[in-house]
């Protein structure tokens, strides 16, 4: 969770001082999330949560959690993706998981 924590400061340019004052929370609490000493409390999660825009599971799970997802995106293509009984090309597969993705066509 503090990676997850890291990358949405970084991803906003916010530093721990404005976090903590953002959401009422002591630097110290917000520091020992950051480095991993400890751990919110479900309702701290929730604020973290609407104050960034992500889901709660966007900041508990882990990057490993993302790498499962893609296999799993990946064997559905395998097992049923096919066009006309055959197998789909590699840039069809690509375009369909980007579709998958929400990454298609988005601007």
């Amino acid at each position: 969770m503090a990676e997850n924590i890291k990358k949405l400061m970084d991803s906003r340019g916010i530093d721990r001082k404005k976090l903590s004052d953002d959401l009422d929370i002591s630097y110290t609490t917000v520091s020992d999330w950051i480095n991993g000493k400890t751990y919110p409390r479900i309702d701290k999660i929730e604020t973290m949560a609407e104050y960034f825009n992500v889901t709660k599971s966007q900041l508990v799970e882990s990057a490993n959690s993302e790498a499962n997802e893609s296999k799993d995106l990946n064997k559905m293509l395998d097992e049923a993706m096919t066009y006309s009984g055959k197998p789909l090309s590699d840039s069809d597969r690509e375009i369909v998981k980007a579709f998958l993705e929400g990454k298609f066509g988005s601007k």
